[in-house]
């Protein structure tokens, strides 16, 4: 499992916050934060995503180096973010409604100063 950043992680362990973490890169889908099916026992099977994981149970989600995915697929989060529910149509159309303790915090590495580089167009 990725590292948050020490701090982070000291916050969430002292207000008991569970945390959930996925360090971003350029091919990270939507679909590897809301979950997948998968073979078990002979059966399909949804697994839920750090994401899911988060809305449904009102754990910390962080997504580490956030600023290295692709902007198009980042948009999907505008809406669970603004506390619309989470729809996956992956399971079924399964909904689910954003739990009240859910947060959310991205991570990048541009030591303090943005994005010079004029490349991230989020």
């Amino acid at each position: 499992m990725p590292r948050a950043p020490r701090p982070v992680c000291q916050v969430a362990s002292r207000l008991n916050w569970p945390v959930q973490q996925i360090t971003a890169h350029g091919r990270l889908e939507l679909s590897d934060l809301i979950g997948h099916h998968t073979l078990v026992n002979g059966n399909m099977t949804f697994v839920y995503g750090p994401l899911s994981l988060a809305v449904k149970h009102g754990h910390l989600l962080i997504i580490n180096e956030m600023d290295l995915a692709e902007p198009a697929e980042l948009a999907g989060l505008n809406d669970i973010l603004e506390g619309a529910p989470l729809v996956i149509a992956q399971n079924g159309g399964e909904i689910i409604m954003p739990h009240n303790k859910f947060r959310f915090i991205a991570t990048g590495n541009s030591a303090g100063s943005g994005d010079q580089t004029g490349l991230y167009q989020g």
